[in-house]
């Protein structure tokens, strides 16, 4: 799921409830998927899906469904059965199967982008528009370009020379704000997404949201039987 869809950790672990949602969506033709679970801050995104790749990772997506529901909608569960004992349990096996330093899990994440800025790249998308798409796809917002190019996209850098400007990195940092306060928006999208996956995400209620928008700190849900 990392490799096809460029996941943290924390959003791979947390990802069961969502995992019909994405399947019916990608076997409609959908060329996204909406991702709110496990993400940082709680930001909702929608992740391109690599076209190319549309097969393996409807596959991908299928196996883990199917994985989930013979094991209570978990797919890594530590000894605690929290979130904190699964991430750990996570980094013991990722060190077992040898995925570690260049070839760690964030390592997926990084091939998911590469792979996702060439598809778009070859099929005529600006390269400054593929920045900010591949950038909001990770969860970085459109702002963040710069070190999406140096981080992610380092190896095809020369795809991008002469293509960004000043005027076009300063345009997308001063975009208007959202109508909606923060903790509004958050609890928007929040019920939204609970209704298209079918289960909750955390606690749906306004008190909470804006507590948590106070620090930008989202609460710690369950992260399985959400």
């Amino acid at each position: 799921l990392a490799l096809h869809l460029g996941l943290r950790r924390k959003e791979a672990l947390m990802c069961a409830p969502d995992l019909q949602m994405w399947l019916d969506a990608l076997v409609r033709g959908d060329s996204t998927l909406a991702l709110m679970r496990g993400s940082k801050n709680a930001r909702p995104r929608q992740v391109r899906i690599i076209e190319s790749e549309r097969s393996q990772t409807i596959e991908a997506i299928r196996c883990a469904l199917a994985y989930a529901r013979e094991h209570n909608l978990e797919l890594i569960t530590g000894t605690g059965r929290t979130l904190k004992s699964a991430m750990n349990r996570l980094r013991a096996l990722l060190r077992r199967a040898g995925m570690v330093g260049p070839i760690s899990f964030h390592s997926l994440r990084y091939t998911y982008a590469l792979k996702s800025a060439l598809e778009m790249l070859d099929g005529g998308m600006a390269p400054y528009e593929v920045l900010v798409e591949l950038s909001e796809s990770l969860g970085h917002g459109p702002t963040r370009i710069q070190m999406i190019l140096g981080h992610y996209c380092q190896s095809i850098r020369e795809r991008f020379e002469g293509h960004i400007s000043l005027h076009n990195i300063e345009s997308d940092r001063h975009r208007p704000p959202s109508k909606l306060p923060r903790a509004t928006a958050r609890l928007a999208a929040k019920r939204r997404h609970s209704e298209l996956s079918g289960y909750p995400i955390g606690r749906i209620d306004a008190a909470h949201d804006v507590a948590c928008s106070a620090d930008d700190t989202p609460g710690q849900e369950h992260p399985f039987k959400a």
